[in-house]
């Protein structure tokens, strides 16, 4: 569950911070 939030970042860049 921590790797699919990064795999979303590429998707969209605004989950997080990138």
């Amino acid at each position: 569950e921590f790797i699919q939030q990064k795999q979303a970042i590429r998707n969209k860049p605004a989950t997080l911070s990138e």
